[in-house]
């Protein structure tokens, strides 16, 4: 069945003034009968003229300017515009298709409140979690709830997700950011629990980091380009030595960069990220991997980051003590404390 058109009406009346609803009716009539004798049906905004192909009815514009100067699209009068056409009454029939559902522009996905928890860091913000050498967090808000790497032991990630009342066998996605045990570790208990899982991880892989996952039954994709598991989620294209990617979020706020160990460099992903889409990133979050860059340098990716649009940051895991003191300085507000248990939603 044809979706119902919908038909607006646009009338704008000649100098004169039209003293009565009545005279508006009339002219109505008048313009959808003279529509009925030339074959469309107005009803369903298609031409029924016998041995031709259905077409959509067009707006009714003989013997009307072409374009739509000196109308006000809010139902008034442009009076700086020369005369109106003599009909008096301008009739313009819009069809919208509403086949398929969704919005009339595109896709019906709005982004909406996104929280990241921090699962595994070298540092805790909640009782009763354990702190190790690593980097794991959950994206959640989308439709999949993502894993982001899985710290350097299943144990320790898996008491953590406990503690947090985290089950793996809510997880949908596992995103790997790089192959070093820091981040991987804890991969083969996550799939223990939760063999139907779907696992991205740079193409550059070793069949043995992936090997308790392909031996667990659980879906395997090697990453080369950039790659959406969802909607409002990329994994960025692997670069640098190793080769990494990072996990950008579409969120109510803005966007947001997930990142394990940023070996390519924090500015450098982020300006990717930001490359990909054409917008700025938000927030950047994981770790910077900035333990033995000296002040200075510091200093110069924060001014860097400013200068990329970057409003707030999540230095953890290998930034080091001295760069997260002074990354949270220079952001100020923006800063957000990671360690496990801390939440940011977006």
């Amino acid at each position: 069945m044809r979706p119902r058109p919908t038909v607006r009406l646009r009338a704008v009346l000649r100098a004169g003034r039209v003293r009565s609803v009545a005279v508006c009716l009339v002219l109505l009539v008048f313009i959808v009968g003279s529509l009925a004798t030339c074959g469309e049906d107005v009803s369903s905004g298609v031409s029924t003229v016998p041995g031709t192909e259905p077409t959509i009815a067009s707006p009714v514009t003989e013997g009307l300017p072409a374009t739509e100067d000196g109308l006000d699209t809010e139902g008034g009068l442009d009076t700086e515009t020369g005369p109106l056409p003599e009909t008096g009454l301008i009739a313009e029939i819009v069809v919208v298709s509403t086949e398929g559902g969704g919005s009339v522009a595109g896709s019906s996905w709005v982004p909406g409140a996104v929280t990241v928890t921090v699962l595994y860091d070298n540092t805790v913000a909640l009782p009763g979690t354990r702190a190790d050498w690593g980097f794991a967090c959950l994206v959640t808000g989308f439709e999949q709830t993502v894993l982001f790497d899985t710290g350097a032991d299943g144990g320790i990630l898996t008491s953590n997700m406990e503690v947090l009342q985290i089950v793996p066998q809510d997880l949908d996605v596992v995103v790997l950011s790089h192959e070093h045990g820091d981040h991987i570790g804890g991969l083969g208990a996550i799939v223990a629990q939760n063999p139907d899982i779907t696992v991205y991880h740079p193409s550059s892989f070793s069949e043995r980091s992936t090997a308790a996952a392909r031996e667990a039954g659980a879906t395997l994709v090697p990453v080369e380009g950039a790659v959406s598991p969802g909607e409002g989620l990329t994994v960025t294209a692997p670069t640098g030595s190793p080769k990494e990617s990072a996990l950008l979020l579409e969120t109510a706020q803005g966007q947001v960069l997930v990142v394990g160990c940023a070996h390519p460099g924090v500015v450098e992903m982020v300006k990717a990220a930001s490359d990909l889409t054409g917008r700025p990133v938000l927030a950047v979050l994981g770790g910077f991997h900035l333990l033995s860059h000296s002040v200075g340098e510091v200093d110069r990716i924060i001014q860097s980051l400013r200068g990329l649009g970057v409003e707030r940051c999540g230095p953890a895991h290998c930034t080091g003590e001295a760069a997260i003191a002074r990354l949270q300085d220079a952001f100020g507000d923006g800063a957000i404390e990671m360690g496990v248990g801390s939440r940011v939603t977006f």
